[in-house]
């Protein structure tokens, strides 16, 4: 099974370095914008969790273990401004990546 995908995969890579005339090079042409789209995601997460931690912190003082739809809000309001920072913080990338190819 491992050997059918290896090959597939090799003969993919080596038909893609063969069309394009920068060969090897062109073939990851492309792998640091890649890399930068990552960015959004890693910085959405790391706001939601301080977010989160920050709301812990603030409930800590509250002797409560049952779950109520305010917790839903929170935590959802929460996600949703980290996402919307993320957002404009990697805006630039989404607009220049398809101009660049």
């Amino acid at each position: 099974m491992f050997e059918k995908l290896f090959l597939i995969f090799v003969e993919v890579f080596s038909e893609v370095c063969s069309l394009d005339p920068q060969g090897l090079v062109g073939f990851y042409k492309g792998i640091t914008a890649s890399y930068f789209g990552i960015s959004e995601t890693v910085v959405h997460f790391v706001i939601y969790e301080a977010i989160k931690a920050k709301l812990m912190a603030y409930r800590s003082g509250q002797p409560t273990d049952s779950k109520s739809s305010r917790d839903f809000l929170e935590f959802m309001m929460a996600g949703a401004v980290s996402k919307t920072i993320a957002s404009c913080i990697a805006y630039p990338h989404g607009k220049c990546l398809p101009r660049q190819y």
